[in-house]
């Protein structure tokens, strides 16, 4: 759903994934690490590990989130993730039947609190991939898409200009607005740019996420005309606390694109973090962190032994 033309084959998989997030406060940096086995239902399973991290670099003495004129600290986050597959036969001759994928980035941002509601944060992303594969010498389907795509294939390198403005009447509600811009691997015109737009909303232990999203894929080296995407999103997430050590959390996602096809997804993830609460979990990736740090001060506090 982040291509054009989008893939031909839909795919249908399970996904079992063991994940490690740490947060160590002499250092002030996060730390995510995962190992997934994916078994597909049309061909041989992916296997694959996800890095990624996140530290903030001071500004001259701006120790606290937020400076007195509204800029905070600059955020260097990477990732790094490599996949690879057990396939079929290939179809033509020097393809390999077990092809991988690697890929990385890295990524600069600074928060801005403009007034008491309204806030953006400017992001400049670079990545990269590297694959086995420069064709697709399969049957159609037969690959994994986080593997190979004629997409990825042409866009090995690249830059994401993006900023994201928010905008939080209250605790439990937001609004949001993303721009965004992404490069050619090899020439100036802009692959493609956009916007996306949307809300959330916190219902106890109910997070509502509604959002929209438009991408214009520009004439270029890899297409003849233009062509717009318009892409729907709604993310319905539960989370429960067993007790103090553990919680879990039921996650619901639908993309829909209005000229293509719908992707669903249920995920199942259960936590045990030794009564740390969100503290290893990056700040941009626990939306409403507040709210819900006090609710889990509670079940810390009513399920002491």
């Amino acid at each position: 759903l982040d291509e054009f033309p989008n893939p031909g084959e839909p795919d249908r998989f399970f996904e079992t994934r063991v994940s490690r997030d740490y947060y160590d406060r002499w250092t002030d940096r996060y730390t995510h690490n995962s190992f997934l086995v994916r078994p597909r239902l049309s061909t041989g399973p992916t296997f694959g590990f996800l890095h990624n991290g996140r530290i903030k670099i001071p500004v001259a003495k701006c120790n606290s989130e937020v400076c007195a004129d509204g800029w905070g600290p600059y955020s260097l986050s990477w990732n790094a993730s490599g996949f690879t597959q057990k396939a079929g036969p290939p179809l033509v001759p020097g393809a390999s039947s077990d092809p991988w994928a690697g890929f990385f980035s890295g990524r600069i941002s600074r928060h801005h609190q403009i007034n008491q509601c309204w806030s953006h944060r400017p992001t400049v992303n670079v990545f990269g991939r590297f694959l086995s594969e420069d064709f697709d010498g399969f049957r159609p389907g037969e690959l994994d898409q986080d593997i190979f795509t004629q997409y990825k294939s042409d866009h090995r390198f690249g830059l994401r200009l993006s900023d994201r403005y928010v905008y939080q009447p209250c605790l439990d509600k937001r609004y949001w607005f993303r721009p965004h811009l992404n490069s050619n691997t090899d020439q100036l015109t802009p692959d493609n740019l956009g916007f996306a737009v949307g809300t959330d909303q916190l219902l106890g232990p109910i997070q509502l996420h509604l959002g929209y999203r438009l991408t214009g894929f520009l004439a270029d080296n890899d297409r003849s005309s233009a062509s717009a995407q318009n892409l729907l999103q709604l993310d319905f997430n539960y989370e429960h606390w067993h007790n103090r050590f553990r919680r879990s959390e039921l996650n619901f996602s639908v993309r829909h694109d209005v000229e293509g096809g719908t992707s669903v997804a249920l995920n199942l993830s259960s936590f045990w973090n030794h009564a740390r609460g969100y503290r290893d979990f990056r700040p941009e990736t626990i939306s409403f962190r507040q709210l819900r740090e006090e609710r889990a001060a509670q079940h810390y506090y009513y399920n002491q032994p």
